[in-house]
């Protein structure tokens, strides 16, 4: 009976620490995403998801950017389309990057961080009617069933594998996450009910 037993301890888990959820984290996180999805519903001309098939830089206009163009899989809001290019402004700090004056058209977004378009990524964007990214940076990179967006320079664009999730129950503040169920729930069509 003894060796039986020895088997059975050999074989048990290897020991592992939960943290714990911060909550007041969560309900901020909570409440910065039904704020920007009501600033989107509100503002935005289209809403795309899909995936980015191509990336170009602009570098004679006023604000340096990048032209993305985007293979759509689904119009949240907008036109129907199989692709759509879009304006997304370039990182401060990131090469070509201007601090100058910015263009008419252009997103009102002073010294922020500009997620980058980056080639093979799922996204959902939002997109005001000069066709640049709202705010700059309403650019959303799809994991799984959330839509994610860095909110510093110097991090990897896809948050299931930029940290080690393992040990951690609640992603930081570096992080704004959008519920892909949400965001298509805001943008259902709205449809009017007639009493009879």
């Amino acid at each position: 009976m003894l060796p039986l037993l020895l088997a059975v301890a050999v074989a048990a888990p290897p020991d592992f620490e939960i943290v714990p959820t911060d909550d007041d984290l969560v309900r901020q996180t909570q409440a910065l995403s039904r704020e920007l999805l009501e600033h989107y519903r509100r503002d935005a001309r289209d809403v795309y998801i899909g995936t980015i098939q191509a990336v170009s830089r602009n570098d004679d206009a006023t604000v340096p950017h990048d032209r993305a163009q985007i293979s759509v899989r689904d119009a949240l809001r907008g036109r129907r389309r199989d692709t759509a290019t879009i304006r997304v402004p370039v990182a401060i700090g990131a090469p070509g990057a201007s601090t100058g004056a910015l263009a008419p058209d252009a997103p009102m977004v002073a010294d922020s961080y500009h997620p980058p378009a980056i080639v093979g990524h799922q996204v959902v964007v939002f997109v005001d009617r000069n066709g640049w990214l709202m705010d700059g940076d309403a650019l959303y990179v799809i994991a799984g069933p959330m839509a994610w967006r860095s909110t510093e320079p110097g991090r990897f664009m896809r948050p299931d594998q930029d940290r080690d999730w393992w040990n951690e129950l609640t992603p930081g503040p570096e992080w704004v996450r959008l519920e892909l169920s949400e965001v298509q729930q805001a943008f259902a069509p709205r449809t009017r009910r007639r009493d009879r």
